[in-house]
């Protein structure tokens, strides 16, 4: 009888550490297959190259991009008295350039403009970072479906950081 008990004991203990080693492997091959593979932070102020810099927004940036080419995260945007942009990221890519590149949807707010147009409140964005660092050489490039759609120029809008930061954080 005792060692029917032991054998028991030895098998549910056997069984106990091989479930908890398959549960952590499956969680090793998750972490390997999709992991983080850069970081963009920061925020400031920045001036559209356009206008040498004399209109400028206000920015934030806090967005993950990983090797699936997902991105999680948020960029905000103001032009005073112009336009704000509150936008969170889905896709993401780090380019061969080094540069990173991240989109989404967002919501943009046009005061005194077209609040009524939905093509101005729901956007589709893409944001590229082509520089990280302070002011004269962080830069980033913003364009949306309002700005395609005739909202604006129809341009990207390029912008170089005056005063705050952008860090790229490679991974």
């Amino acid at each position: 009888m005792k060692s029917f008990r032991k054998y028991r004991l030895t098998m549910l203990t056997s069984a106990i550490m091989l479930f908890t080693l398959m549960a952590f492997h499956g969680q090793a091959d998750a972490d390997r297959t999709v992991r983080q593979v850069a970081i963009v932070t920061g925020g400031g102020v920045a001036g559209f190259d356009e206008t040498g810099g004399e209109v400028t927004s206000t920015f934030g940036i806090g967005v993950t991009i990983y090797s699936d080419g997902t991105a999680m995260g948020h960029f905000e945007c103001l032009v005073q008295g112009i336009v704000s942009i509150n936008a969170k990221p889905t896709q993401g890519r780090v380019n061969a350039d080094g540069s990173v590149t991240f989109s989404g949807f967002g919501k943009v707010n046009c005061p005194g403009g077209p609040n009524d147009d939905p093509a101005c409140q729901d956007v589709t964005f893409e944001v590229t970072v082509e520089s990280g660092g302070g002011p004269g050489v962080g830069h980033f490039t913003y364009f949306d479906s309002f700005l395609a759609g005739g909202g604006g120029d129809g341009t990207p809008d390029p912008e170089t950081v005056q005063v705050g930061e952008i860090r790229i954080r490679r991974l």
